[in-house]
């Protein structure tokens, strides 16, 4: 998979080459590319301070605070997975128009990520080892003291690996910040090659981009060594609750609701006012019906075959700190990072070069889609791993059990949760992706996405209403699923 996944690289390094030291100094040592850089680092440090906090306090008050309905949270903080950056975006720009700028694309990138770290968190709550924290307390700890210094350390890995995944999101997302007129690297990549003949100059700053997404990788991989998790146990008891009075309790369900708000309602809200402006669709909805049958498939296909092709990885590297296997990690994460744009052409480049009867078909879409999207897969199902428990299957093995047979039977059966969360996250990406499947789809194929963002591009806002509420009510079903993996 890391063979597959460095594909995009070595298409950099090549249109790199034609450049010479002195193209690509000229390029990365311009004014221009310092102030995307900047901007860069500005959105990106952003969304990962915004996610972390929103993602840990609202898995910390759902799990440690008894509110009402409590599986119905898990799907709540789900919903928003459901809804693309870049039609949060659009509803920004809608309710305020003129709004552009760093705070609001670090505000939409934020609020459609933040369940990657919530959902990671809440389920590694429920397999962290409470009794601990009850140790603490009973040495004289405050419950503070006792949740900061004990129960957090536990659930940080997973909050981390959720918060990696909105950070190379935030990298390579060009929609939202294009549509707030914000000059990413990764815009100015997609404006290099659509206005420059030499594609050199836009490898140049791909490789920015790779250099960036591998000081983020290996800085999560640190925090992870640190946190020294190897040998977690698995889930002692329920969560431990606290019970409120009935104020405190509606607050603190205001807060954890008002991001779902802001993300999932007010977008519905827009879309079905855009939605009475009229449409196409209006006549046609046997063409809806297609594009949402095309876009389930390829997210649940996709799903499968990167969570199978993540697992290995995934379980290499939660349970060995060797440094290829964390090269090979890393390098896994790259398609995360990296703009569409640059993904799609390095698959067409080496499949015209060995597999050309690929060419714009629907496999070769799919291996791209699994190329970007499988570091979703790696971290959940990682930090999944990491929290059981290396005795278990080392106890089944000496009950008989072979070493596969007792990981298939008790790492991965403890692990599942979050193996399958992240193929549910794979599989609402996937949904939602839209610069690579209008490259390297076969002609007549149309997914939710692709009719969306041709009617936005346009500015046929009430035709593409449609579309945006489907591609919302379709990514229901992975948010759904998403919350009970998480629940497990």
């Amino acid at each position: 998979m890391a063979g597959a996944t460095a594909i995009p690289l070595i298409y950099l390094c090549i249109r790199v080459a034609e450049l010479g030291f002195d193209g690509v100094g000229a390029i990365l040592f311009r004014q221009r590319t310092a102030d995307l850089f900047l901007t860069t680092m500005a959105v990106t440090f952003g969304v990962a301070i915004t996610t972390l906090a929103l993602g840990l306090g609202t898995a910390t008050i759902v799990s440690r605070v008894k509110l009402p309905t409590p599986n119905l949270w898990w799907i709540v903080l789900a919903l928003p997975v459901a809804v693309p950056s870049y039609v949060a975006a659009y509803v920004l720009v809608s309710v305020r128009p003129g709004t552009t700028g760093i705070l609001p694309t670090i505000a939409v990138i934020s609020l459609s990520t933040f369940p990657y770290v919530t959902l990671a968190t809440l389920a590694a709550f429920r397999r962290a080892d409470h009794s601990a924290a009850d140790v603490a307390r009973s040495l004289g700890a405050s419950e503070l003291r006792a949740f900061f210094t004990v129960t957090l350390p536990q659930v940080l890995p997973a909050a981390l690996a959720g918060c990696l995944l909105s950070v190379l999101y935030a990298l390579s997302d060009y929609a939202a910040p294009a549509m707030l007129r914000t000059q990413t690297l990764t815009v100015g990549v997609y404006g290099l090659f659509a206005g420059s003949l030499n594609r050199g100059h836009a490898g140049a700053l791909g490789l920015v981009l790779v250099a960036v997404a591998l000081v983020f990788v290996a800085l999560e991989q640190w925090t992870r060594r640190r946190s020294d998790r190897r040998s977690a146990a698995v889930v002692v008891r329920e969560v431990p609750q606290l019970v409120l009075g009935p104020w405190k309790t509606a607050g603190l369900g205001a807060l954890v609701l008002t991001p779902v708000l802001l993300v999932v309602v007010l977008p519905v809200g827009i879309l079905l006012i855009r939605l009475a402006g009229g449409t196409r669709y209006a006549q046609n909805l046997s063409d809806l019906a297609s594009a949402a049958a095309t876009t389930l498939v390829l997210g649940l296909v996709t799903a499968v075959i990167a969570t199978l092709a993540a697992l290995p990885i995934a379980a290499l590297s939660a349970r060995f700190r060797h440094r290829w296997i964390r090269l090979v990690e890393a390098v896994s994460f790259l398609g995360q990072a990296l703009p569409s744009v640059i993904i799609a052409l390095g698959v067409v480049f080496m499949s015209l070069r060995v597999f050309p009867s690929l060419y714009q078909t629907l496999p070769m879409l799919i291996l791209t889609y699994v190329v970007v999207l499988v570091p979703k897969s790696i971290g959940s199902a990682r930090a999944a791993i990491q929290q059981v428990s290396v005795r278990l299957p080392e106890v089944a093995q000496t009950l008989g059990r072979s070493a596969s047979n007792a990981w298939w039977t008790v790492t991965a059966r403890h692990a599942l949760p979050g193996i399958a969360a992240g193929a549910v996250f794979v599989m609402s990406a996937a949904m939602k992706e839209v610069p690579m499947t209008l490259m390297i789809r076969p002609i007549g194929v149309d997914t939710l996405a692709t009719e969306l963002w041709t009617k936005t591009s346009i500015d046929a806002y009430s035709a593409a209403a449609p579309a945006a509420l489907a591609l919302i009510v379709v990514g229901l079903a992975p948010a759904w699923l998403l919350s009970r993996a998480a629940r497990g």
